[in-house]
This record gives C-alpha cells, structure tokens and sequence, in this order.
C-alpha cells in the first residue's frame, strides 16, 4: 500500500492543512508503477497533475533519482514539479554517516543496553533495586532503537549517560555470578573512561541537530524560520572546527557552499563543549587517549558538516526562494524582493506575471496587521478586497499560499504508518483496502477535531447513506458509504 498525503491552502478553513488523502494498492514498489499510480489516483479524484506544486519524498533512488524515478517521471509531465527530499530523513542521514567515524562498540553498547533489559523482569528489577539505592530515584527505560530514523539513538545515549555507574556495578555482579559472556563485554566497556567522554560528546553535539529536526516535522512551524535554524546548525557545527575570524567573513546564508575543511583549526585549538572538558579533567585518562578521543570527535564533526552540506542544497534553495515571501520583506519599502523568476518558474499558479508582480509591489502601500505570522499575513492579503468585493490581491496571494504549502518533511506520512499498524494489526491483517482507507480518513478527522468527535454534527447526506439498505449492500457498499466519508 502507497500512503498519499496532501498539503494545501484550505479556503473553508483559511489555513495551511494537512490530511490524509489515500491509500493506494501497488503490485510492486518501482518507479514505474509508483508513478503511474498516483497518476491514475489524481485523475480518477478529478485532479489535474499540472496543478501539483510539490512532492515531498525521501531519498531513496527509486523517489528521486536523477533517471527513472519517481520524481523525474512526474517532472516530465509536470515541469514546474518541486521535488523536496525530507530534510528529516537527510539529517539522520548525516549524523549516521558521521557516526561511522567512531568506535564501533559504541553502537554496542546502545544496543545491548535496550536487549538486556527487554525481555526480562528479573534483570528490570535487580537493576531496579541497584539504582534505588544509589540514587533514591527510579531508573530510566533506555529507549530502543530505530532501523530508519537513527536519530532515536539521542535518547538511549543520554538515559545510558546518567544512568552510567549504576549500569556498570549491574552488570559486574552479573558477569560474577552469571558468568555472562554479554554482561562481561558491557562491563569493561562501561569501565573504559574513554568511553564515558564519548557519550557525553554525542549527547551535545546531537541535541542541536534532534532540535532543529522537530522544527521540520512540525506541522506548526513557520517555514520562512526554517531556513534560518537550518543554516544556523551548520554554522554552529562550523564555529568549531574554523577561526572565528575565518567565518566573520562568511555570511550565514553562505555556509553550504563554504569550503571549510581548508581552514580546520588545530586539534588543541578545537573545544568540544563544557561537558566534555569536565569529564576530561575528572577522569583519570592517558594524554595520548584523551588525544585519540578528541581527533575521533573532530572527525565526527568534520563529516557531519560535509554530509549537511552535500544533502540539504536543494531544499537550501527553494527555502531561500520562499524566504522572499517574509511578511517584512514584501511589506518593506525600501528592500523589497525581486520575485520575477520566482512567478515564471510557477506559471501555473499566476498566469498573469504583469498582474502578480504589480500586486507585489503595492503591498507595502498598505498598513497590514500580521506581520509576525507569516501564514496568517497572508491570509489577510488574500481576504483584501476592493470595492466591488474582487480579491485585490489575488495572484500573489495564491503564489505566497502555494509555496508556503511546499512539504519540507515526511512526518506526516510517518504519522499516518503509525495509524495504519494500529488500524490493520495482526488480528486484522484481512482487512480490505478500501475499509481501512474508509477508517484511516475518518480516524484522521477526528485526531483534528478541536473537541474530538463529541460535537460533530452530521450532515443530512451523511445520514442518508447510514441505513441498514444501504450499509449492507455489497453492491453499494465501496460507492455510497466511501462517498459518506468523503464529506469528512
């Protein structure tokens, strides 16, 4: 099954939504038959391809390589297509390619930490008691990790950090008495001091990048912002690694295309936070370790920056381009954007260039009063009318709407997989596709519900088609009661 959503500029709602549009039946998941699916889905539901702005897809070959993909099969129909790589996908692939630079056990550890404590009560609660005592608190569960999504290691490494000597005086008395093979590999691991300045420099560098990545799968977040927190984690990734007079001279809309690694400071010179100062001092390690760790840690940072760099440019760009519709910029008199090429690229949208670019320039001669949301701004400049009541603002309007509903991440799909398993579990797992569509779209209206489904209120058709003649119907069933969801 293929899980469409959609992104648009609801004018009932006057507002960016995002909902559940389908789920698709694919024989196999190739470009060719992906395509051609949702090709065949839009034209069925009356909905034009060359009216597509966007996709928003991850980054596998098969969505957006450069030949037989998904995405070039769709620009060729659509040429004013904007494929946008989820920017969360390409920020887990960062730190994990970053991560590969240092020692291997260190993703043991995460591991084997989560698996001892799964499936046992006896060594939840013998850990319990050796945790209680030490600190009068009740432990933390470490979080298990993700085969897609590598940035949920941030968790398990911070509760492992806190929880560091309690898990080490664990798993000695285990290895004793047990003679556990396992226990014994992750207690000498947990007495390697080297090891300990490892987390703790994980556990800094990756809150940055976890933060700026629950900006992008934020459904709320102002994606004129984005650009700015996106350049900001690279830059401060960057204050490392090179002479604070060397970036003085880059402007932070620059850092993707700065060639850093020519300028990389010398390993004593480099500071890796307070944390990992401390734990260096207080710890008893050799000079010529600490030296191994600290290189190791700047290799990281190296490679995480490169990876940023090399992955996130094209969605850099097209930020870039919607950053123009600022509510201070395109209100500003004196800096006002030039936005032509931006109008040509989606003549779709605004066929009347002469008419968009003139109703951009008059915006400034107009005292608006949302000014600091960049959604609702421009919702107030689409609701502008003049004295006939016509929309006096209607070109540009629909343009700022159009790019301000661009998909910079997939969190919502991910949202809709987690509906789907508790929709279509093992117990249901001979559910049709078309019933558990049905309740996917109900379930998906609901969660948006204000004050959930208690003061909903039917609509006349909707009680038309819930009738004991129709429901059970099997000829009817798929038409009448799907066209009664569809009013949801």
């Amino acid at each position: 099954m293929l899980c469409v959503m959609i992104k648009y500029f609801s004018k009932k709602q006057t507002k960016i939504v995002t909902t559940f549009y389908k789920l698709i039946e694919i024989e196999k998941g190739d470009a060719i038959t992906i395509s051609a699916a949702v090709t065949k889905q839009l034209e069925l539901d009356g909905l034009k391809l060359g009216n597509l702005i966007g996709i928003g897809v991850d980054g596998a070959n098969v969505m957006v390589g450069a030949h037989n993909s998904v995405a070039s099969f769709l620009k060729a129909k659509n040429n004013e297509l904007v494929i946008i790589k989820c920017v969360c996908h390409s920020l887990h692939l960062a730190a994990e390619y970053a991560f590969k630079l240092l020692p291997r056990h260190l993703d043991f550890i995460i591991k084997e930490c989560h698996n001892w404590f799964s499936c046992s009560t006896k060594r939840q609660i013998a850990y319990k008691q050796i945790f209680e005592t030490l600190t009068d608190q009740k432990p933390l569960k470490i979080d298990q990790l993700s085969g897609t999504r590598w940035l949920a290691r941030y968790n398990a490494i911070v509760k492992i950090l806190e929880q560091w000597d309690a898990l080490k005086i664990h798993f000695g008395i285990v290895k004793d008495n047990e003679r556990c093979y396992m226990a014994e590999q992750l207690f000498q691991m947990l007495s390697d001091q080297t090891n300990v300045l490892y987390f703790t420099f994980l556990s800094w560098t990756l809150k940055e990048i976890i933060r700026v990545n629950k900006l992008f799968q934020s459904e709320c977040a102002d994606p004129l912002k984005l650009m700015k927190d996106l350049n900001l984690l690279l830059f401060n990734n960057l204050s490392i690694l090179v002479p604070p007079m060397r970036l003085q001279k880059i402007s932070i809309n620059n850092v993707v295309d700065f060639k850093f690694e020519d300028y990389i400071m010398d390993i004593e010179l480099i500071n890796l936070g307070y944390s990992f100062n401390s734990k260096a001092s207080s710890l008893a390690i050799k000079q010529d370790e600490l030296l191994m760790v600290r290189t190791r840690c700047k290799d990281f940072l190296v490679e995480l920056c490169r990876q940023i760099q090399m992955r996130i440019p094209e969605s850099m760009n097209i930020l870039e381009k919607i950053n123009s519709f600022n509510p201070e910029l395109a209100t500003s008199k004196i800096r006002q954007p030039e936005i032509t090429n931006i109008a040509l690229s989606f003549s779709t949208i605004c066929p009347d260039l002469d008419s968009t670019i003139a109703e951009w320039k008059s915006l400034p001669r107009i005292n608006w009063i949302n000014l600091h949301d960049t959604e609702k701004f421009w919702v107030e400049v689409a609701n502008n009318v003049d004295a006939a009541g016509e929309p006096r603002y209607k070109n540009i309007s629909s343009l700022a709407l159009a790019l301000l509903s661009l998909p910079f991440s997939n969190a919502s799909v991910e949202r809709a997989f987690s509906i789907i398993n508790v929709v279509k579990n093992k117990l249901r797992n001979r559910l049709a596709i078309h019933s558990t569509d049905a309740i996917m779209r109900v379930r998906w209206y609901l969660c948006n519900l204000k004050n959930g489904c208690t003061d909903f209120q039917p609509t006349e058709n909707m009680l038309q088609y819930f009738n004991s003649e129709r429901m059970y119907d099997c000829k009817k069933e798929e038409e009448e009661v799907l066209n009664a969801f569809s009013e949801l």
